[in-house]
């Protein structure tokens, strides 16, 4: 999860290098690329006494 000026700033952490180059900076590509929309995480640390 990150803010748009992260992605700005950033670039896009799950994208090919190729990718990023072209995208890092514009931030027409943040709005394209991203969503606002974020349901959430579950994570099991330890799942022996989960």
């Amino acid at each position: 999860v990150q803010r748009p000026t992260d992605f700005k700033k950033n670039g896009y952490p799950n994208c090919e290098e190729t990718v990023q180059l072209h995208m890092k900076g514009f931030t027409h590509c943040i709005s394209i690329c991203t969503t606002t929309y974020f349901d959430g995480i579950i994570a099991v640390i330890d799942p022996e006494l989960s």
